[in-house]
C-alpha cells in the first residue's frame, strides 16, 4: 500500500453562542487573530467584477499576460468563455470569446480551460452537444466555437456523460478528462463515470470504465473537477500515465454502504487502471476518506490532494501524499 503522509490543520471556534466573559474572551481571540493576520496581509486587487455569472472553473494565462476562463451562467443564461485584458490606463476589459446556448455548442462549463501553442482554448461543458449530456469545445482566439466531441452518442451512454472538469493534452495534442457518470450500463444502473480519450480529429476512446471490479474497488464517479464535483482535473506524467481519485469506491471494506471511500488511481495508456491508496485504510479514516478533487505531481512523480472527511480529527478531512515509489493498494 502506497504511503500516505498527512498535514493537517484547522483552527475550531466556539461552538455555542458565548456569554459574558466567554463573550470579552471570544473578541479579544478574535481581535488578536485579526492583528496578527494583518501584519502578514498580502495586496489583492479585484481586476473584474462579474455581473448575472458564476466564474467557478479557475483562469489560464496566455504569453501576452491575457487571461482567459468560463463562467457557468451569463450570456444567453448557458455560460460564457472570457478573455480579460489589462490595458495601458491599468484597468482589465472583458471580452466575451462565445456565449453558449445550450443546444449544439453545449452548455454550462463549470471546468477550466486549457491553451495550446495557438491561443486555441479547450473545455467542457455538462449540457449540449448531440444529447444534451455534455461536449469538448475548442474557441479559437478570434472566439470561434467549435464542439470537438459530443458525449452520450451511443447506446447507454457508453462513452460518457457529463464531463465533470477541465482537460489535460499531451505533446501530439490529444485531450483527456473524465465523465461524472456513463460508462459501462452494467455498473450503477447508468455507468460509473470514465475516463477518456480524444483525438484532434474528435475520435473519443473509452481507456476506462469504473467500477469494473466486484464492489467498485477500482473506484467509482472519477473527479474531473467543475460540475457535480470541484474543480480539479487529471495529472498527466511524461509517461503518458493519468493520476486522478474518486470520492467512492475503493476497498469495500471502507465505507461499505458508499461503495468505499474513494480511491487514488492511475491509468497507463493502454487503459490498465491500478488503485494506488484505498481511503480509510487507516483505523477511524486517519488517512481520510471522500477526495472530492483532483491531484498535483511534483518532479519526483509523488501526487498531492485533499480529502473532506477522515483525518485525526475524524469528520474534517486530509492533505496527503502517496508516494511514487511505493507499491499500490491494489
Amino acid at each position: 500500500m502506497p504511503s500516505l503522509v498527512l498535514d493537517l490543520g484547522r483552527i475550531t471556534g466556539i461552538q455555542q453562542q458565548p456569554t459574558g466573559a466567554s463573550l470579552a474572551l471570544a473578541i479579544a481571540l478574535m481581535t488578536f487573530v485579526v492583528a496578527t493576520q494583518s501584519v502578514h496581509a498580502q495586496t489583492l486587487s479585484v481586476l473584474y467584477t462579474f455581473t448575472g455569472a458564476f466564474s467557478t472553473g479557475g483562469l489560464v494565462r496566455d504569453s501576452a499576460g491575457d487571461l482567459y476562463g468560463t463562467t457557468e451562467f451569463g450570456g444567453d443564461g448557458a455560460g460564457t468563455v472570457f478573455k480579460l485584458s489589462l490595458g495601458k490606463d491599468g484597468a482589465w476589459t472583458e471580452t466575451v470569446l462565445h456565449t453558449f446556448a445550450a443546444s449544439g455548442d453545449g452548455g454550462f462549463p463549470e471546468g477550466g480551460l486549457i491553451l495550446d501553442s495557438a491561443g486555441n482554448l479547450y473545455g467542457t461543458t455538462l449540457r449540449g452537444g448531440t444529447s444534451n449530456l455534455g461536449a469538448v469545445f475548442k474557441v479559437t482566439k478570434t472566439g470561434k466555437e467549435t464542439v470537438v466531441c459530443s458525449f452520450c452518442s451511443v447506446a447507454n451512454c457508453a462513452d460518457g456523460e457529463f464531463p465533470n472538469g477541465g482537460l489535460v493534452r499531451d505533446a501530439d495534442g490529444n485531450l483527456y478528462g473524465t465523465t461524472a457518470l456513463g460508462g459501462n450500463p452494467a455498473f450503477c444502473g447508468e455507468g460509473c463515470g470514465i475516463v477518456f480519450k480524444i483525438t484532434k480529429t474528435g475520435n473519443e476512446t473509452v481507456l476506462y470504465n469504473f467500477c469494473s471490479i466486484a464492489n467498485c474497488a477500482d473506484g467509482a464517479f472519477p473527479v474531473g473537477g467543475g460540475g457535480t464535483f470541484p474543480d480539479e482535473w487529471l495529472v498527466l506524467d511524461a509517461a503518458g500515465n493519468l493520476y486522478g481519485t474518486t470520492p467512492n469506491g475503493g476497498d469495500p471494506a471502507f465505507c461499505g454502504d458508499d461503495r468505499g471511500c474513494g480511491a487514488v488511481f492511475k491509468v497507463d495508456k493502454a487503459g490498465k487502471e491500478t488503485v494506488l491508496h484505498s481511503f480509510c485504510s487507516d483505523v477511524k479514516c486517519a488517512d481520510g476518506s471522500y477526495p472530492f478533487v483532483g491531484l498535483i505531481q511534483d518532479a519526483a512523480g509523488n501526487l498531492y490532494g485533499t480529502t473532506i472527511e477522515g483525518g485525526k480529527h475524524v469528520h474534517y478531512g486530509t492533505v496527503f501524499k502517496v508516494d511514487a515509489t511505493s507499491k499500490p493498494s491494489r
